[in-house]
């Protein structure tokens, strides 16, 4: 059952708070940080918290997420994108006791990511 995850992820300076932001437009997750290098991990680490979590309950990863709001999508379609992916994969000291003897279990992927300006 090797899932495979293709996130797209629009990082953007979020007016409300000054700090940047990473949306995800398949999965209604996000993550904020002071700098780009900053938004990157901790969205990556919010991702990869998320299937954990799931796989430690016996869990489809990221099934009960519905997608981004429509608002994000138009941003996606006028960001810049950037050379730089992110890769979905989890290191096997992060995996649950439960998954370790069934590694086919574990998503991998890679997150597409553009920068609006």
């Amino acid at each position: 059952m090797n899932m495979n995850i293709n996130a797209s992820v629009l990082i953007f300076r979020d007016a409300s708070c000054e700090k940047w932001a990473a949306q995800c437009l398949e999965y209604d997750i996000s993550a904020q940080g002071d700098s780009l290098h900053d938004v990157v991990n901790r969205f990556e680490r919010t991702l990869i918290g998320n299937i954990v979590l799931a796989l430690e309950h016996d869990e489809q990863p990221l099934w009960n997420f519905l997608p981004a709001p429509h608002k994000y999508v138009e941003m996606w379609n006028n960001a810049l994108a950037l050379e730089q992916s992110l890769p979905i994969t989890i290191a096997s000291d992060e995996l649950p006791a439960n998954v370790l003897k069934f590694p086919d279990r574990v998503p991998r992927g890679q997150a597409s990511l553009r920068i609006a300006a």
